[in-house]
């Protein structure tokens, strides 16, 4: 009878033993696995997709607001096509970028800079200050920063949303917001070094597709809103990454950019 009852009692505590492991097992696999797998995906566009589509842009400051449409070309890490179409005639502007090289043709003026693709060479021309590599990044609803190498910090989970910080160096940050289940980016807000907002996006999906078919950019200040809407989209996988280059027509005038 005494034996049978210290068995009882030494199963319970064997019991007790494995829920407490069960429950520290899942702990882990709740708090550590859910950015692997969710970073494992990288959002909308893989390394060796080339986007495509049609881009209808609002643009909004303070004073005045624009609309244009735009041919719209990009693949990772940093190749860009945008070509901003008027409504009868040839582009107003043409901007193609590489990993190494930004040329602009402003068919108008005759006019042609080429120059290394920096934020600050961007912003001569586009109304929003990031560097090339980000922009498409952005632009694809693809998660910027984050790599399964470099895993993101602070996880929580928000409603039916991850929420995980990425550093991209010490100088700056972005927070990400990915739905569960589908790990469509959502919402990102990129921080300065002093932890202050710089901008943030929004994200809007249609059907099933990984890709946005709008987003929306507000900087800080509240001095610029961008939002884009896409339409006839294309995804395709290809090696021929010549759409990226443009040639110099013979009698432009050539500038040079820093």
């Amino acid at each position: 009878m005494i034996q049978k009852y210290f068995r009882l009692i030494w199963m319970f505590l064997m019991l007790c033993l494995c829920s407490c492991a069960f429950q520290q097992a899942s702990g882990v696999a709740r708090d550590v696995y859910p950015e692997k797998r969710i970073l494992s995906t990288s959002g909308g566009l893989a390394e060796e997709d080339v986007f495509q589509a049609l881009a209808k842009i609002d643009f909004k400051t303070v004073d005045a607001s624009y609309h244009v449409r735009a041919a719209l070309v990009l693949r990772r890490p940093g190749y860009v096509r945008l070509e901003v179409l008027p409504l009868i005639g040839n582009p107003d502007l043409l901007l193609t970028a590489t990993p190494d090289t930004m040329t602009v043709f402003v068919p108008s003026k005759k006019e042609l800079y080429r120059g290394r693709p920096t934020r600050s060479n961007l912003e001569k021309f586009l109304p929003w200050s990031m560097d090339i590599e980000d922009m498409v990044l952005v632009l694809t609803g693809t998660y910027p920063f984050c790599t399964t190498e470099r895993l993101a910090e602070d996880v929580s989970s928000e409603g039916r949303l991850w929420r995980m910080t990425c550093k991209k160096s010490s100088s700056e940050s972005q927070i990400i917001w990915v739905q569960e289940g589908s790990q469509k980016l959502m919402r990102l807000l990129c921080t300065d070094e002093t932890g202050s907002e710089k901008y943030n996006v929004q994200y809007f999906y249609g059907g099933q597709s990984a890709l946005p078919e709008k987003l929306v950019i507000r900087l800080a200040n509240g001095s610029t809103a961008l939002t884009v809407t896409y339409s006839d989209v294309r995804v395709e996988k290809t090696k021929d990454l010549s759409v990226f280059n443009l040639t110099a027509p013979s009698d432009v005038e050539q500038n040079i950019l820093e």
